[in-house]
């Protein structure tokens, strides 16, 4: 994977999602300092582990809270899963996840569900980001994902979403 340098970062960038976090964050690539910048996104965001074994939802913002019909207790410590229907397509999220395995961001039009079994389709949009601080020797990195439910008038989700709230 070619990798660049950024003067925001002492070490090799993997991505543009990761730059851009990088560069607005100066530099700081920490779990605390991603959940305050997207705690108040319009879109819904999630932070999760990348162990492939099991991914965990490690932070959702209010707005995923409200989209989902979940709290953030409820899907904290759960896999992206719990937020999947009977019509969820399984080709979608595998190749959603191939995606982010290699690191690159990765774009879905899928179905979820909310708690109350209601179905919607959402567009999410993903990256990779190694973390510069780790408080525990185990998240090393996350993938975070930005999630809007789709409809008339609603705009598509870009990368600008990603920085801008």
């Amino acid at each position: 994977m070619q990798q660049m340098s950024s003067g925001y970062l002492n070490k090799p960038v993997r991505s543009l999602f990761e730059a851009t976090l990088a560069k607005e964050l100066d530099g700081a690539l920490d779990l605390d300092g991603l959940r305050d910048r997207f705690k108040n996104h319009r879109d819904g965001v999630l932070i999760t582990s990348t162990d492939r074994s099991q991914i965990k939802i490690l932070y959702c913002n209010e707005s995923l809270e409200r989209i989902s019909g979940h709290d953030a207790a409820t899907l904290i410590g759960n896999s992206p899963s719990l937020l999947h229907g009977p019509n969820t397509k399984k080709c979608v999220l595998d190749h959603f996840r191939d995606t982010l395995y290699q690191q690159r961001e990765a774009h879905m039009t899928v179905t979820q569900c909310r708690k109350n079994g209601e179905e919607f389709t959402a567009e999410v949009l993903a990256g990779y980001v190694e973390l510069d601080d780790t408080k525990d020797d185990k998240t090393t990195a996350v993938y975070i994902s930005l999630t809007r439910e789709t409809g008339d008038g609603v705009p598509p989700l870009t990368f600008e979403d990603v920085i801008n709230s």
